[in-house]
């Protein structure tokens, strides 16, 4: 999967096993996500816009995704199989980096989740990171849902 992609068609991934993509099934539309990409820190914020389909599903501006279109060509693999293919949830971006520019800061006692979908609801100290680095107020994200 490549952030680029993400970013550009408004989506999140997982896949490779429904143990993994259906994760994306605790997100619901108008809930808030905080993008991280693994090892590097965060590469955005966004709201829920559209439940979690297989990748061979998802539209973006009506059109299904194509290996042509994509940077990261392997996010339709396994597009036949319900259990295997990725699935992605529809995603408006509010504010992203590029990968290169992820946030973290070693040291800072920053959370990363080694799940595909977990809360920050309990943590504070990365919350505020994320809301400095990225210039949103979470609280007022969720209000205006």
């Amino acid at each position: 999967r490549q952030w680029e992609d993400c970013y550009k068609y408004g989506f999140l991934a997982a896949g490779y096993g429904r143990e993994f993509s259906s994760q994306l099934d605790l997100l619901s539309v108008g809930d808030i996500v905080a993008a991280y990409f693994s090892k590097k820190g965060y590469v955005g914020i966004g709201r829920v816009v559209a439940p979690s389909v297989p990748a061979a599903d998802f539209r973006f501006n009506g059109r299904p995704l194509s290996r042509r279109m994509l940077k990261g060509r392997a996010l339709l693999h396994d597009a036949g199989d319900a259990d295997e293919c990725d699935y992605l949830v529809g995603v408006k971006w509010i504010k992203k980096v590029p990968q290169e520019r992820a946030q973290w800061r070693k040291g800072a006692g920053l959370w990363a989740a080694r799940r595909i979908v977990a809360s920050l609801a309990q943590q504070p100290k990365t919350q505020q990171f994320l809301e400095r680095q990225f210039g949103v107020d979470f609280k007022r994200l969720l209000d205006s849902n």
